[in-house]
């Protein structure tokens, strides 16, 4: 999966996690951070998909965070690495959560950068949209206006020349 999709992803997640608790907008970052950190093994090649996309690599960074910083940052990350995993797993290549097991879990066929992947991305960035504009007492109509505004600015954007 792309960036986009994984911003897409958990933006969404962190979202209906609000539905649930006051979350401060701000703690967003953390829910990021869990989601783009895992991709920092993408130049280091053999290791893509195995060395940051594993339980122990999650497990690790939660306890850090959580010792650090509490334990709404870390269930926070935690979500945002999830959502990471799920995207990739989605793809053909799948991901080694248990490395460094042989076994990979993949649960999809959707090409990274394919046009399965735009739009489902597109439509996790109108569903968090729509969530978070609801959360932020817009109702749900202007909610869903404005989350259709800005997904279509992002499609305009994408289809441009370039």
């Amino acid at each position: 999966m792309n960036r986009a999709g994984h911003l897409s992803l958990s933006l969404f997640a962190f979202s209906l996690a609000l539905a649930f608790q006051p979350i401060p907008l701000s703690y967003y970052l953390f829910v990021l951070l869990g989601a783009m950190l895992p991709d920092f093994d993408l130049p280091m090649k053999g290791l893509h998909r195995k060395l940051f996309h594993n339980i122990w690599f999650a497990v690790i960074m939660g306890l850090l965070i959580a010792d650090n910083l509490g334990t709404l940052p870390a269930q926070l990350f935690l979500i945002g690495f999830a959502t990471h995993v799920l995207g990739d797993a989605l793809t053909p290549e799948g991901v080694h959560l248990l490395w460094p097991g042989k076994k990979k879990l993949q649960a999809g066929k959707m090409k990274t950068g394919g046009m399965l992947e735009y739009s489902v991305t597109l439509l996790m960035f109108f569903a968090a949209f729509a969530l978070l504009f609801h959360h932020l007492s817009f109702g749900w109509t202007k909610a869903l206006y404005v989350s259709g505004f800005l997904v279509l600015g992002l499609v305009v954007v994408w289809l441009r020349p370039p």
